[in-house]
């Protein structure tokens, strides 16, 4: 994690301290303070809702996706349950709850508690059977995991690559400004005479 933050923070230290003193350029010295305040409050705004909204995308294509896992597990769980001695009607019943399972965890608000359709009694059979299908439970939710993190970051790389266009927009140079003088010229000609 250590090459990733660096370049993080390197690249922050390239934009955000600019960016603030370009913002800023453009507001009168005696709003200052409440310019400064409403830069502020922006940021954490929209830091706020750039974190809900990951949020939002994450969950969304995470339940969406569940089948996914589900694909990419099912061929070694059917193989385990054949090997178990599961005869092939009691192979649908499970491979068809398990998919269910799997979905519905995807989808759940509530990471502590089990969908319904997992909490039916065990599968039949012996506990070789209840061991696979955790084994691919477990499988099958680091699949979808995996992708779903990779989806959203691919989101977030798109979306910095339009911000860096966008960056292209900006004036190229700042311009300069004494702000003292400015400070000076924006009293009342009764304090200037003091």
């Amino acid at each position: 994690m250590a090459a990733p933050l660096v370049i993080t923070g390197f690249g922050f230290g390239l934009v955000v301290a600019p960016m603030v003193d370009l913002i800023l350029a453009g507001v009168p010295v005696p709003d200052a303070g409440s310019g400064s305040g409403l830069l502020s409050t922006a940021q954490q705004v929209g830091m706020a809702l750039g974190y809900a909204l990951v949020g939002v995308v994450f969950f969304a294509v995470l339940a969406s996706g569940s089948g996914l896992g589900t694909d990419a597990v099912l061929p070694s769980l059917h193989r385990q349950l054949a090997v178990a001695g599961v005869p092939p009607p009691g192979q649908s019943r499970i491979l068809a709850r398990f998919r269910a399972c799997v979905r519905e965890r995807s989808a759940a608000t509530d990471p502590t508690r089990a969908p319904a359709v997992c909490r039916l009694p065990p599968a039949p059979g012996p506990p070789v059977v209840r061991q696979a299908l955790a084994r691919a439970g477990l499988q099958a939710n680091a699949h979808n995991f995996a992708r779903t993190f990779a989806v959203v970051l691919g989101y977030a790389a798109g979306l910095l690559v339009l911000v860096g266009l966008g960056m292209l927009a900006l004036p190229r140079r700042m311009r300069h400004r004494d702000l003292d003088a400015e400070q000076i010229a924006s009293q009342r000609p009764e304090v200037r005479a003091q």
